[in-house]
């Protein structure tokens, strides 16, 4: 592997606490080749989706994320994520406002030659923050326990991995009307009290700094473990090695319990 394809891929393994699209527990990066290894580094993100369940809870929201990772060791850091939202509901009410916080650390326990393997395990906490009768909280703590890992089995070609349990501490402070119908949790990121997150993700690299991604996600709940609904993902972005990173991406949910339509995603992140 060429040294400016080294740096361009180290400089993607960026690992940001960022979101699971409409899901809670954001423990990794959404975008970056990887986000395995700890870094230090600042990004902001922003999603947009649809939502609909039911009643008077059929809209659309858009989060921006400002998150801040830091490794005062190489092998380890903490990340901290403050999503703001802002949801149109479609019988004309809105809501701005602070959603559920996050926090979380990570140590790298497998680092080989070259980056080849690279393999962290962490815990994130969910923080109920958000006010739930504006649908911005899920008046509840939530913990979720992760491995991510990524190997590089050709000097343009990335896979990575994510499993993380997500466990919610409590219930609702006040159940709204279409928690019959959906996943607890805030209208942006709904979930099941108990469940399983997974995600696979094909990434390569392109003209020395460029790269594109496809992957798909899958929930599955403890309670009801076809329920769970799965997600398509693509992304492109453009990094400079050790400074910055810009990524545009998209997802396309599916199956049994889907939370949201499509949502899409930008993001920059500068590194440290």
């Amino acid at each position: 592997m060429t040294t400016p394809h080294r740096r361009a891929v180290a400089a993607l393994l960026i690992t940001l606490t960022a979101p699971a699209s409409a899901q809670a527990h954001h423990v990794v990066s959404e975008s970056g080749i990887a986000w395995v290894e700890p870094v230090t580094a600042v990004e902001i993100e922003t999603r947009a989706a649809r939502f609909d369940f039911g009643d008077y809870f059929r809209g659309r929201w858009t989060v921006i994320t400002p998150s801040v990772e830091v490794a005062p060791l190489s092998w380890l850091s903490v990340s901290g994520r403050a999503p703001i939202a802002h949801i149109w509901f479609d019988d004309g009410r809105q809501v701005v406002g602070l959603a559920d916080a996050e926090v979380s650390v990570k140590a790298r326990v497998l680092d080989t030659d070259h980056g080849a393997w690279l393999v962290s395990v962490g815990l994130g906490a969910e923080l109920p923050t958000g006010v739930v009768e504006d649908g911005l909280g899920g008046g509840h703590a939530e913990l979720s326990p992760f491995v991510a890992a990524s190997a590089q089995p050709h000097e343009r070609v990335i896979l990575s991995a994510l499993v993380a349990d997500r466990l919610s501490l409590g219930q609702e402070e006040a159940p709204h009307s279409y928690r019959a119908n959906a996943p607890h949790g805030a209208l942006i990121a709904p979930h099941s009290p108990h469940e399983l997150f997974t995600r696979l993700s094909l990434s390569t690299t392109f003209r020395r700094h460029a790269y594109a991604t496809l992957g798909v996600d899958r929930v599955s709940v403890y309670a009801d473990r076809w329920r769970g609904p799965w997600s398509a993902r693509a992304e492109l972005g453009w990094a400079e090695p050790t400074a910055w990173r810009v990524a545009l991406g998209g997802e396309m949910p599916w199956g049994r319990g889907v939370r949201s339509g499509a949502i899409t995603r930008l993001s920059v992140a500068w590194m440290f």
